[in-house]
């Protein structure tokens, strides 16, 4: 009801959102003899998650969901978790969910200007999800297909020195190969190494002593 007072919170971190409508808005609002306001609405969010990508596709994130009070500080809003739970058997396509927490995160602000609205204690509160990312799709097209040309780029080892056409081809194709797929690779474009560019840049460095072998005996 447009009358009735409501509090100005919002989430510190979102990307994204939406108040969910597919006929009729998901939410509703119930007012109890006692003068106590219950209001309840389904929202869709995209929230940022800082994550560290290091073991990368072997990681386990952090994900927070912050809700704060934008104008009112605690002397007038104070925010309070009644209960946070998670689905349980929660899976999504790249992350199965591990466990789920919540918690204050109230903050003390100071301002240079002072004013009515902006300076004091803000009330904030979070729910944590903690992520554990499937690697089924890196084992099955990358560790596998990356070790199998490694394993054939040795295959030259056996052949007769002689055979100079057949052992430069065999290593020249395995290089270029494990090559296109490092730069083909699904990695996250961030500025720092992460496990699977070690495990490929490992593939690409057997596969070219390989070769420097071959020469080197040739």
């Amino acid at each position: 009801h447009p009358d009735l007072w409501t509090p100005e919170t919002y989430f510190k971190n979102s990307a994204d959102g939406r108040l969910d409508k597919v006929i009729f808005p998901y939410h509703y609002m119930t007012l109890d003899r006692s003068g106590t306001v219950f209001m309840a609405a389904r929202v869709s969010m995209k929230l940022a998650c800082n994550m560290d990508l290091t073991r990368f596709p072997h990681d386990n994130q952090l994900c927070d969901m912050l809700l704060s009070s934008l104008i009112h500080s605690n002397d007038s809003v104070v925010l309070q978790w009644k209960s946070f739970r998670v689905t349980k058997n929660l899976s999504l396509s790249q992350f199965k969910v591990l466990d789920g927490g919540h918690g204050d995160c109230t903050k003390k602000y100071e301002l240079k200007r002072r004013t009515e609205f902006h300076a004091g204690t803000f009330g904030c509160l979070y729910g944590r999800l903690e992520l554990r990312r499937r690697a089924g799709y890196y084992l099955i097209n990358k560790y596998a297909p990356s070790t199998l040309i490694v394993a054939m780029s040795f295959v030259s080892f056996w052949m007769p020195h002689e055979a100079v056409p057949a052992r430069v081809t065999l290593s020249v194709t395995s290089l270029l190969t494990i090559v296109t797929q490092q730069y083909q690779s699904a990695t996250p474009g961030v500025s720092y190494v992460v496990a699977l560019n070690v495990w490929m840049i490992a593939c690409i460095t057997f596969v070219f002593l390989g070769l420097v072998e071959y020469a080197l005996v040739v």
